[in-house]
């Protein structure tokens, strides 16, 4: 709040601007005038909430300055300070409303006092048009964004509230509120900026059919709406005049009614739910829609998903060990198995579409994250257009259909076996020996028997063939392989080196620590520091 003093002495302004709490009675600002002519000028410039001013003044009184001011700010408060003299002067001011005047010479408390109930009066009647102003802002909202509200607060399970009543009285103030009820989801597909701006003309065309082929029908009221950027909601009262119940023939010519406005132009889902009694019901067939809609996943774009009560949809319990004829596949570089595995899974997770659509996300995300370990063991160029396995993850959990991750899956593995090095072609077992340590490099006993034995070579073989694929020996990969793990742990944990050590597998910390720094060249403890 901002206040203007105006006075011609100097030492009276100074002497209020000093002595009064401003903050305390609510007052943030005060600027200061020192005639009529000055205050009317900063009054202009600074738009003050009160004004303090003296009477009499040279070049412009105060009472002439404040006739200007109000009609700039009419509804700003006006308080006068005067000498005993200049009552009969004070006439003229009544017309202004000044909130009140004082004397001169007076106390600080006469002052402090009067300076409250200026700014109360403000207050109050700031809070009155604030109040007012919220209550024309609602009853000016545009009418699709009046039904929007309606449509959203119907999808709670509460629908009584005098602030949605008034906006039913707004936007249907025929509304028939009895009778049999039902909403339909419509999940625009594609990116959200990619549908962001198609809600609104969708609305707009769907409300255009629906007026013209159910204004000649026994249908009656729809209640349409935007959820978010890419779901559209639709409720509609489905009762005809003789009372008799929705038919599902009569719900499924409403769905073919909203597919000719979508197909043309948009990829859409669109879902049912189960019809209900009554306005104050919507809530449950809401919720209905939206398992039904769920289900869209399992199915492909442009799709219609009738709630059916009775159908047992089944849930596919993914194991621990569900990877293993995948992963076992891709080590073998057998490309008929593991695309086999893929289309199989597939259709099998198709015929159990109440499967959680996460669960089966998360599927994918595993089997991604196994293929890109692989590619970088092969040296493939199957991710070769992805920085991370992040964001590819990232990308997975956007996709919309399961057939959408099933063909670019299926993609991946393509290019997975068709770019792999060519050296694994000659060296197969190269590669299966060094994934073999990638997996078991923390173990104490890792050695060249111990792999030879597990491949079912000779040593000498598997020497010779590891460095003809790779160029180094398998010892020397077999510490590479230990000392990046114990770098990772050295700066991402606050695991002590001794238990590093055991994790990479080295039981003896001091001989951890020599070959870590005949690696390096620095200890384990300096590379924590660096």
């Amino acid at each position: 709040m901002k206040l203007l003093l105006v006075d011609d002495e100097r030492f009276t302004r100074e002497g209020i601007y000093s002595l009064t709490p401003w903050k305390e009675l609510g007052i943030d600002e005060v600027i200061t005038a020192e005639d009529g002519e000055d205050g009317l000028e900063k009054a202009l410039l600074f738009a003050p909430e009160i004004i303090l001013t003296d009477v009499k003044m040279p070049r412009m009184d105060g009472v002439d300055m404040s006739f200007k001011i109000r009609e700039k700010f009419p509804d700003c408060s006006i308080i006068f300070m005067s000498g005993y003299a200049d009552k009969e002067y004070l006439k003229s001011a009544i017309r202004l409303s000044a909130v009140n005047y004082i004397e001169k010479p007076f106390q600080p408390e006469e002052l402090h006092s009067t300076l409250r109930i200026a700014a109360e009066k403000y207050r109050s009647q700031a809070a009155r048009e604030n109040s007012a102003n919220e209550l024309t802002h609602k009853l000016n909202l545009s009418l699709p964004a009046i039904r929007t509200k309606i449509a959203v607060a119907l999808l709670h399970p509460s629908v009584s509230g005098k602030e949605l009543d008034e906006y039913i009285r707004i936007a249907y103030p025929n509304l028939r509120k009895e009778g049999s009820w039902i909403t339909f989801l419509i999940l625009l597909l594609g990116d959200k900026d990619e549908t962001a701006g198609n809600c609104g003309s969708i609305q707009d065309a769907i409300c255009d059919l629906l007026d013209s082929r159910l204004a000649l029908s026994d249908f009656s009221h729809v209640i349409i709406g935007q959820k978010s950027d890419q779901i559209i909601v639709v409720h509609m009262n489905l009762t005809d005049p003789k009372g008799e119940p929705v038919s599902s023939s009569q719900i499924g010519n409403i769905c073919y009614m909203l597919c000719d406005i979508l197909k043309s132009t948009y990829r859409f889902l669109l879902a049912t739910g189960h019809p209900v009694n009554g306005f104050e019901q919507i809530y449950d067939s809401y919720q209905t829609a939206s398992i039904c809609l769920q289900r869209g996943f399992f199915h492909k774009e442009n799709a219609v998903l009738f709630y059916e009560e009775k159908h047992n949809h089944l849930v596919y319990q993914f194991s621990e060990d569900i990877l293993s004829p995948f992963e076992k596949a891709l080590r073998q570089h057998d490309e008929k198995a593991a695309c086999s595995y893929v289309v199989g899974l597939v259709e099998k997770l198709r015929r159990f579409d109440g499967t959680l659509v996460s669960s089966v996300k998360n599927f994918f995300i595993r089997a991604y994250s196994c293929l890109y370990d692989f590619s970088r063991l092969y040296g493939s160029t199957a991710f070769a257009d992805e920085e991370s396995p992040e964001t590819l993850t990232d990308r997975i959990w956007k996709m919309s259909f399961l057939s959408d991750m099933e063909q670019e899956l299926l993609h991946r593995l393509h290019i997975f076996f068709h770019s792999t090095d060519d050296r694994y072609t000659q060296f197969p077992l190269a590669y299966q020996l060094r994934l073999y340590i990638d997996e078991n490099y923390e173990k104490e006993d890792l050695s060249l028997q111990e792999i030879a034995e597990q491949f079912s070579v000779s040593e000498s073989y598997l020497c010779v063939i590891f460095k003809k694929a790779f160029d180094y020996t398998i010892n020397q990969y077999i510490i590479d392989r230990r000392i990046e793990k114990a770098k990772d742990y050295l700066k991402n944990s606050n695991k002590k080196i001794k238990e590093i050590s055991d994790l990479v597998g080295y039981r003896d910390c001091n001989y951890f620590i020599r070959i870590f720094k005949k690696t390096t060249g620095i200890t384990p403890a300096d590379y924590r520091s660096s």
